[in-house]
């Protein structure tokens, strides 16, 4: 467990996200993958390996891989946790991966530390990092499609189809996240029909 000197606040997520940078740039700088996580994401080891396991070496090496956001307007909702004031930025934001789950390759993590100084800060750590930043490189994002934001819609899914068929699933609450490693073991079949929730 590492700890730093600030505040852990959802606005110094950015400082955060730097520091992670930092921090394995200085001690573990030849790690072929960095994973960056959310606490509230069920993820498949197994099949974040094959998909990574499927690349060729120059794509490991610049991969930011997680499910993309394009073309989403900056949120001028005051009470959104995402808003941001229209004398910070207006308009669309750039290309971008979600900060809950992604992942870099090598190159691609060391490049996007080189560049962050050099970047007008953003409070939205993903949008910062895997956009702003990214867009003064000419470094791509890929598109992880077994990724499921259901938001409230998780309860209506079997736990089995999260567990066999999909990377990552976000938000799961803890109580869930116990409940569906129940099932990892499990020769519950993933099927569409009936829609049950188990947990």
């Amino acid at each position: 467990m590492i700890f730093d000197d600030f505040q852990e606040t959802y606005l110094n997520l950015t400082l955060k996200t730097v520091r992670m940078l930092k921090w394995v740039q200085t001690f573990c700088a030849d790690v072929k993958y960095l994973l960056k996580v959310d606490g509230d994401v069920y993820f498949n080891m197994k099949k974040l390996v094959n998909f990574l396991e499927s690349l060729d070496e120059l794509s490991a090496k610049h991969l930011i891989a997680g499910h993309v956001y394009n073309s989403i307007k900056a949120d001028t909702n005051y009470n959104s946790k995402w808003y941001t004031p229209p004398s910070v930025y207006q308009g669309r934001l750039p290309s971008f991966v979600a900060g809950f789950f992604y992942v870099l390759g090598s190159t691609s993590r060391s490049r996007l530390f080189d560049e962050v100084f050099k970047t007008a800060p953003f409070h939205l750590e993903d949008v910062f990092l895997t956009g702003f930043v990214r867009n003064s490189t000419d470094l791509k994002t890929v598109n992880i499609i077994d990724i499921r934001v259901f938001w409230t819609y998780a309860d209506r899914y079997k736990p089995s189809c999260f567990l066999n068929n999909y990377v990552a699933v976000h938000p799961v609450p803890a109580y869930k996240l116990a409940c569906w490693a129940q099932f990892s073991k499990s020769n519950f079949r993933c099927s569409r029909w009936p829609i049950i929730s188990y947990c």
